[in-house]
Order: structure tokens, then sequence, then C-alpha cells
């Protein structure tokens, strides 16, 4: 039973005799603002019960605080205060609210910002919880919750956030600092970050230490919420919050695009502009970068190197695949034709004889020496090749070179294991593994397991279990998920999502409600990383200008903190967990950042930066919060113009595997 009690000083919160938080007052006062960096501590003068609540009182001769602490009917503590400015004079404050809690935590969380110290990787990104004895603070537009701290133990999971509804409490920051005996939770307003700000990948800037004008007598409110949850597993408390968080949010986001537009759009962007024929090769290009306005370009030329990828970033596995899905769908013999030209390359082209192959076209075009590869890669080419082989055989073309290929790979991997179960990271042409950390591995299940499907081999599921059991025990339960953005070496978000694809493949292969249970967990680990609310933005910004929404966005990694439509990949299992949990929070989660993952995709008349974007194109980062990347000045609510290929390949495949595409229509009116 969990209950909140005055003290002499403030108040507490406790739960059967035990105190489990409590307001930091000190013999009578609280600290409550700052002036020129300074703290002001203000006196307790008086407390007044409500219904379930108190009201507070501190003030000192120049300064007053009205605190509203109330217990709400959803179980969240609801902490409203009002500073008023009572001297004479216009007074330039940061004001501060401080919740500490009395038990030494095993986990603590920063939703996109710090997973437990972030102390997995080799990247510069803010690691621990303090810099030099000082508490990381970072902006509220960082973290996926407004200015969410999180802090458990074995029996209960603490946080702290800021209330998204009005711009004067949503406009914060956040930190989470170490104590003897527990943690403090601490909100900020307005805005700031110290004492470093982290503005581009390992690099750092000044301390940002924003202050707001009080008026004599002017008042200004704020308000911030506190949940506490009991822990099952450990390390997962955390999860209802984001329950409470989804419950309030109640409002519809309207999908830009009905599916079939978003389907026709990815299909001519891959068509018109990404396929390229190289000699004898045929390949989709990887994307479109700026380039100097003329009659010729459009103001767009493809990126020299790194040009042609079967996985990640280049997707041409899956292209390929959606192509004859086009052809099934449609009767378009140009996308069958497209298809067979990409995969034939690829397969006759990139095999290294033993399974592995070539991920990049470049290092055969270039006639690169030494070939390394990534498990990212090759399972994203395995298991898209698959997948595209049974598709060709649907409409009546039998290529057995791509299943000889497919299969190929999950042969090499049933011989390779470091006696753990791990599949690694980076493997050389001739079969050695070069580097066996990270959770990258687990993309291996999923080819692995279309295999099984496919052969009814044992030794394919026998496998991919082994590998997927390491990757949760070792990395999904310690909520790390690592190595799998390859431009990064960090905890991540998109290394979790072949975990949740393939939670819910082994659960609808077997049935058994361990692999729903841990494909839950992986999708509260990628809704993590997922934006709940719609972040402050000047109106002369990016953002502002083209209509982009941070509400359903999803942030890279702790390395890289720019925002990008992943959201059109996770929408798949989110509606996939809705579909076998039914709980209806999964499938409006999905709708949301589905929606958001069409936000600034360009139908042809979509001119941003004085260039006009080709139909289908979409950039990749958004530019949510005090960070860059190299090179690049830092805009807050700025769009990047790398109209990379991934996103149109994502919604492809989002599209081929949802039957029910009113899911994805959600409001939106209009059909093709």
């Amino acid at each position: 039973m969990t209950s909140l009690q005055t003290t002499p000083y403030g108040w507490q919160i406790k739960s059967h005799e035990s105190i489990v938080a409590q307001s930091f007052d000190k013999d009578g006062v609280t600290p409550a603002l700052s002036e020129n960096e300074a703290v002001l501590s203000l006196s307790l003068q008086e407390i007044i019960p409500i219904e379930n609540g108190f009201n507070l009182k501190y003030g000192d001769d120049h300064f007053h605080l009205k605190e509203t602490v109330q217990m709400m009917p959803d179980g969240l503590l609801q902490v409203e205060r009002s500073w008023t400015n009572h001297s004479e004079q216009t007074r330039n404050v940061a004001l501060l609210f401080e919740v500490q809690t009395q038990f030494e935590p095993n986990f603590t969380l920063i939703p996109c910002v710090s997973y437990n110290g972030n102390h997995w990787g080799s990247g510069l990104e803010p690691k621990g919880l303090e810099c030099k004895g000082e508490p990381w603070v970072f902006s509220y537009r960082r973290v996926a919750v407004p200015s969410a701290t999180f802090s458990e133990d074995s029996k209960w999971s603490f946080g702290l956030f800021a209330d998204h509804e009005n711009a004067a409490s949503l406009n914060s920051a956040c930190s989470l600092q170490p104590l003897e005996g527990g943690m403090a939770h601490r909100i900020y307003w307005p805005e700031r970050e110290g004492p470093q700000t982290y503005v581009s990948k390992n690099q750092y800037g000044p301390a940002r230490l924003n202050t707001l004008r009080l008026a004599p007598e002017e008042t200004f409110t704020t308000k911030c919420y506190i949940s506490l949850c009991g822990v099952g597993q450990e390390r997962t408390g955390w999860t209802q919050t984001f329950d409470h968080v989804q419950d309030r949010a109640a409002h519809q986001f309207v999908p830009h695009f009905a599916p079939e537009q978003v389907w026709d759009l990815a299909v001519e962007y891959a068509k018109a502009v990404l396929f390229q024929r190289i000699g004898d090769m045929s390949a989709f290009h990887i994307g479109l970068l700026p380039s100097k306005i003329s009659p010729t370009d459009n103001g767009w030329k493809l990126r020299e190197g790194g040009q042609y990828e079967i996985g990640w970033c280049g997707q041409n596995a899956t292209f390929a695949h959606a192509l004859l899905r086009d052809c099934q769908m449609n009767g378009n013999e140009k996308s069958r034709d497209y298809a067979l030209q990409v995969l034939d390359t690829w397969v006759q082209k990139a095999s290294f004889g033993n399974g592995l192959f070539s991920v990049q076209l470049d290092d055969i075009l270039f006639g690169r020496g030494e070939i390394y590869v990534d498990t990212c890669n090759l399972s994203w080419g395995a298991w898209q090749t698959l997948l595209a082989y049974q598709r060709a055989q649907e409409i009546g073309i039998d290529k057995p070179q791509w299943r000889e290929f497919g299969l190929g790979l999950c042969d090499f991997f049933l011989n390779q294991d470091d006696g753990q179960g791990r599949f690694g990271k980076v493997w050389s042409k001739a079969g050695e593994c070069i580097d066996w950390d990270g959770t990258i591995g687990c993309f291996l299940v999923l080819p692995l397991l279309h295999a099984y499907r496919m052969t009814q081999k044992t030794e394919y599921l026998q496998r991919a279990i082994r590998g997927f059991d390491y990757y949760v025990t070792h990395d999904l339960n310690r909520i790390e998920c690592t190595a799998g953005a390859l431009d990064t070496h960090c905890i991540d978000k998109e290394t979790c999502w072949p975990l949740l694809a393939g939670a819910l493949d082994l659960y609808e292969l077997t049935g058994e409600q361990s692999y729903l249970s841990t494909a839950n967990l992986a999708g509260y680990y990628t809704l993590s990383w997922m934006f709940h609310y719609d972040a402050l933005y000047d109106e002369e910004s990016d953002f502002a200008r083209y209509g982009y929404r941070t509400l359903g966005a999803t942030s890279v990694s702790t390395q890289h903190h720019h925002l990008d439509p992943w959201g059109a990949l996770l929408c798949r299992d989110w509606l996939r967990l809705y579909k076998h949990t039914g709980d209806i929070r999964w499938r409006d989660r999905a709708q949301t950042t589905w929606a958001n993952s069409l936000l600034c995709l360009s139908d042809g008349t979509l001119g941003i930066h004085g260039r006009l974007r080709p139909r289908g194109s979409q950039n990749e980062a958004f530019s949510h919060c005090h960070w860059g990347h190299p090179g690049e000045p830092v805009i807050e609510g700025q769009l990047n113009d790398w109209l990379v290929a991934w996103p149109g390949a994502y919604r492809l495949l989002t599209l081929m595997e949802t039957k029910d595409w009113d899911l994805l229509r959600a409001g939106h009116n209009s059909q093709q």
C-alpha cells in the first residue's frame, strides 16, 4: 500500500511503512530556485491537507512558493508549483524541483539519453550520471518523455517527468544524481544543459544556462509527475510509467498519406531515382545529397562512396522483394524486371563461396582487397532474398540460386559459435570473426527462422533459439542493446528490433508464452526511444515551417542525438504485439509512430532549403535538440538533406506484412 504523508519539513511517499522517496527539504527549507547559479532555499511556512494530498507554502523576503502535491486516480503523483517574485525588482532565475529516493538503485534510465550510465561502447557520449562531480543536466528535448528520469531497485521503480500539456512546464531539463542510499531526481525550468552540452558525435560545447525573467509580483507555474511502480522482472518497472503516459495521451495523429499513396511513393523513388545500372550490374543506390543547382541535376546528386548496400541503409534486398510484390499487386512488369536484375547482381557477384557475401557492391566495383562484412547487412540480405525467392515463385518465376544464396548464409552460421551462442558483429571474407561483441548479431535470428519455415530443418530453429537466448539474457534483459547502428559504437534503438521481430516469430512458431513476454519487453525497449510529446520550436525553424512534429519520432542512439523515421519499421511489430496481446496501446503506438514516419515525405511538390525533393524521398535526420552531425551547424528544429534509401524500404516492408491497411490509415480518408 502506497501513501503520501507530510513530515515536519515537507512530504514523503511510503509503502508498507518504508519511506520510498521524499521531497528535498532540510531543516525546514527547500532548494527552490537559483539566481546567478547560486541556489536559493525557501522556508516551509504552512501545510494544508486537501483531497488526496497537501498544499505547502514556502517563502522568504523575496520569493514565495506554493506547492500542491496530489495523488491522481491513475496512481501518478502530481506536483504543481507556483513561484512568485515578491521583491521590487525583476529577477533572472532558474527554477528547481528535487525529490530524493530512499533506496539504492541497480538501474537508472533517462530515455533516449542514458541507459544505466551508457557504460557499453567506445563512443564519447555522456557516460555515468555526473561530469567532474556535477550532475549531467539534459534538455527535455533529448528525452522520450519530457525531462524523465528513472531509478530502480528490485522492488521499486521511481520516475519523475514534466507535464507536456503546457509550454511553461514542458520547457525544462532534468538530472539524476547519486546520493548516499538513493538518488536525487531533478527538473529545472527553463531548459538548460550542463556542465557541458553534447553537441555532436563525441563532441561537447559549453553549458547552456538559460534563465527566466520574473517581474515584481509575477507568478510562474509548472507541473510535473511522479510515478512509483512495483518491479517484477528487474530493470522493467519503468515500462508501467510509459503505459501511464500513453493512457494520458488520448490524441490521434492522422497520417498525411493513405497506405496506397505511401506504397506508390516508395516504389517510385526506388525505381526512378535509386535504381542504377553499373556496367553489367544493377543495384539500388543508397540515396541523394545536395549538389549545385543546374538544369541536369535539379539540385541533387547520388552519394559518392558506400553507394550500394544490401541491407542497413541501402536495403537493396528489401526493395527487390517489394518490387516483386508490386508486380504481384499491380501487374507492373518494370518493377519485376528491376527486382530480378538487382537480386541477380547480388547473387552472382557478391558471394564469397562459403556462405558469406559482400554487403556492399562498392567492394566489387573498386576491387577492394580486404573485405569485412557485418551481421546486420548479412542478415537483411539473406532474409529478404529468401522472401523474394518465395515471392518470385508466386508470380511464376523460379530462382533456385536466390534460395541457395539465402540458405548459404544460414548454413555458414550453423557451424559458427563462440561457445556462448553469439553470431558476432564483423566477419572476414575468409570466414573469421573479427569482432564478437554487440547485440547486432541477433539480426541472424530472422533469416534462420525463415530458413526453418521454408525447409523445416530443426537445425535452423535450434541455432536461432540459441543465439536469441544469448542476446535476450545478456543484452535485452539488461536494457542495453548495442552496435547495430553501424556508424556508432554504443547503446542504440535499432539493434533491439530483430529481438522484437524474432520473439514474435518464435511465439508464432512455437506458441510458447515466454516468447510473447520477451517480445513485449523488446517492444518497451524500442518504445523508450519514441517521443511521446511535441517539443517546442521557434516559428522560423524547419520543424515549424514544414510541419514536423516530434510525437512518434524515434531517437537513434546514445551517441547520435537526432530523430529519424524508424517508426516505419517498428510499426510492423508493434501491430503484431497488439494482435497477440490485445493491448490496444500497441496499436495506438504503432499508428502514432507510423504517422510520424510520413512527415516530410515528398509527393513531388515539397521544396526544402531551396530544392524540390523527388517523389517518395525523405530526409534521414531531424535535429530535435542542441546536437548536429560533425561539421554541420547546430540548429534545433533543423532537417538535414540526406535523402537516404532505408525509410522507403521500411515502409514497403511494413505494408507488405500488414494485411489490414486500415490500421495504417487511422483517420486518413483519401484512398487511391
